[in-house]
């Protein structure tokens, strides 16, 4: 696990002290190694030997970098930059700083992989930072007259008493509406998230952020039949797992019975059967004693005994939603954390006494290759017809489907079946749903004075020239505002345990190729989910597992403990509103509603929201 911090005077010499504090403030990311030149100080924390720091005085030009980096191009990059580097074998930040060397501000354009950094530059006095376009490694900077603070945590700038601690109210909105807002915000005013995928420049002109990165919107990705295209994808993930390989150390992963870490199992295991894994493959697996119907180790196994991995069974059951409340708590950073914080924080504990470096996890493989799928009968129903034509031909144009079968099959079997259903007697005890942004207990006079309205989102938005519906919606599911912001989360929460934070899935390489292909090749309404998936699985994948892998979500342990088992946690947390003080929401409505849910009613989709903000509200604000 590593981080950075960085002090940067505009016009003056900055204190020591102020990086030493930060550094301070996030001991869990590793001891500092302090850097001091003129105008600035840099740090990088890591509680490992990895050279994430560097210097040069190449062409008479003084830089310094501060990296938490894992760059997977080093081999594309070697030759490029042979000439700026002292070292036949150099570190990241090494390559990071012969790149800037080379390219200047465009330096991070060339660099793939997981990253975040700071140069300066003392020569131009210019401090240049960039930040991965996955969202992998977080960053964030304050900016004022005087100077720039930049820190992997919001909690390292609190720290030094030089940005004020004052809620960005705004984003306490958008986050009740479960809607997470833009990727340079934070839940501070006056601390700013570098939105992943940007550059920052700060010089004498002041501050500039720009991206340096987007998907290329003419690229596409057309094979002679359907197993090139699994081929295709299989040589790229491999490829992924096998980048992330970096130690001799034991490997974590959590293991579930779905494709996505059944997926990455088998890849580690496939790749040390061949020697390119040497460290052993521990798999955390939830048990569970009662909830017999969440347990998903009858698929796990299946992975576990083909590959013999070490198979860890965790009690998930002893593990719940608000488990040991408060120990599981939010962050300072944010109020957001996971429903299952405790399960996830238990099974981080076990991994660290394993002597894991890394945590493996496949949190991003529904958007890459999951989720959606294009249901033609809904753009036929909608009137949606270029876009409709548009994916029946790109679809008919696949080796092997063709127009006959796919209007068929995809469009008018379906809106048979749909018509057939609309016939059907509606069920009056089915209640229509409510607007799932706009919270019963929401008080209007917050969202006025914050100018939030729920109806606005702030979805990525592909660029302009990427055609086709399906790829434009593949393209807003990869970089939803609240799985970018679950990359942090996840990162920090690993972060905690010492642990290094680690998802194949996050490949920038697989999120290019699936915006390439043909939509349905990934999937196809009324098929197995994950199409494409599974066929580039085969032969590496057990077969079983491969068949009839399905990710089982543990609702009903989430509905135990919401109904029975933390019901006094959530009572004390909803008596005496922090938030109602505050004039964010109406407490009474919250906590009817709850107690709605606690006799057998359905929760909003935003209680979890509710409830963790005023978690937060109190550890930090009252």
């Amino acid at each position: 696990m590593a981080g950075i911090c960085v002090a940067f005077g505009h016009d003056c010499e900055v204190d020591r002290d102020l990086v030493v504090t930060m550094a301070a403030a996030a001991p869990h990311r590793g001891a500092a190694a302090l850097q001091d030149v003129a105008g600035a100080i840099l740090a990088t924390l890591e509680h490992h030997e990895t050279s994430a720091q560097g210097a040069t005085a190449a062409a008479g030009r003084r830089l310094t970098v501060a990296a938490h980096a894992r760059l997977d191009n080093r081999d594309e990059l070697l030759p490029l930059l042979r000439h700026a580097l002292a070292s036949d074998d150099p570190s990241d930040a090494d390559l990071i700083l012969a790149a800037y060397l080379r390219w200047g501000a465009e330096a991070p354009q060339h660099l793939l992989g997981d990253f975040a950094y700071v140069v300066h530059d003392a020569e131009r006095r210019v401090l240049h930072a960039a930040r991965d376009p996955m969202a992998m490694r977080p960053l964030y900077y304050h900016n004022d007259a005087r100077r720039t603070l930049v820190a992997s945590e919001i909690q390292q700038l609190l720290a030094t008493g030089e940005v004020e601690a004052e809620i960005h109210e705004p984003a306490v909105a958008r986050y009740l509406i479960g809607e997470f807002g833009l990727p340079e915000g934070s839940f501070y005013r006056g601390i700013r998230a570098l939105p992943a995928g940007h550059r920052l420049e700060v010089d004498a002109r002041g501050v500039q952020v720009e991206p340096f990165w987007t998907v290329d919107p003419e690229r596409r990705e057309r094979f002679a039949s359907e197993g090139d295209y699994a081929e295709r994808f299989r040589e790229l993930f491999l490829r992924a797992v096998h980048a992330r390989v970096r130690t001799a150390d034991p490997i974590g992963l959590f293991l579930s019975g779905g494709v996505d870490s059944g997926s990455i199992a088998s890849a580690l295991g496939h790749l040390s059967e061949g020697g390119a894994v040497r460290g052993s493959i521990e798999a955390y697996c939830w048990a569970y004693a009662s909830l017999t119907q969440c347990d998903e180790r009858h698929l796990s196994d299946l992975v576990v005994r083909r590959y013999r991995l070490r198979a860890h069974d965790l009690d998930a059951e002893g593990s719940g939603p608000l488990a040991r409340y408060p120990e599981h708590g939010p962050h300072r950073d944010e109020p957001y954390i996971g429903v299952y914080q405790p399960l996830l924080e238990h099974g981080l504990a076990a991994a660290r006494s394993d002597g894991v470096r890394d945590m493996w996890s496949g949190d991003r493989g529904d958007l890459v290759s999951g989720a959606w799928s294009p249901s033609y009968w809904s753009l036929l129903r909608r009137q949606r017809w270029r876009d409709l034509l548009g994916e029946v031909r790109e679809h008919a144009s696949i080796p092997g489907q063709g127009w006959p079968g796919v209007v068929g099959r995809y469009v008018v079997a379906p809106g048979l079946r749909s018509l057939v259903r609309r016939r059907r007697p509606r069920n009056p005890n089915v209640v229509a749903r409510r607007d799932p942004r706009r919270p019963p207990w929401l008080r209007s006079d917050f969202l006025d004075r914050t100018g939030t309205d729920p109806a606005t989102t702030h979805d990525a938005q592909p660029p302009q020239a990427l055609r086709g519906y399906a790829r434009r919606e593949r393209f807003r599911l990869l970089f939803l505002p609240m799985h970018m912001r679950g990359m942090v989360w996840s990162e920090r929460t690993n972060a905690a345990f010492g642990l290094g934070f680690v998802d194949p899935w996050s490949d920038r390489r697989l999120a290019e190729f699936v915006l390439a292909v043909p939509q349905s090749v990934l999937n196809r309404p009324g098929e197995l989910s994950k199409r494409l998936v599974r066929e580039a699985m085969r032969g590496i994948m057990p077969e079983e597992l491969r068949r009839s892998a399905a990710k089982i979500v543990p609702q009903p342990l989430f509905d135990r403990a919401l109904r029975r088992e933390a019901v006094d946690t959530v009572r004390g947390l909803l008596s005496d509103m922090e938030a109602d003080r505050r004039g964010y929401l109406d407490g009474a409505a919250l906590r009817a509603h709850y107690e709605d849910v606690v006799a057998g009613g359905r929760a909003h989709v935003t209680l979890w929201w509710a409830i963790t903000l005023e978690m937060w509200l109190r550890r930090y604000w009252r």
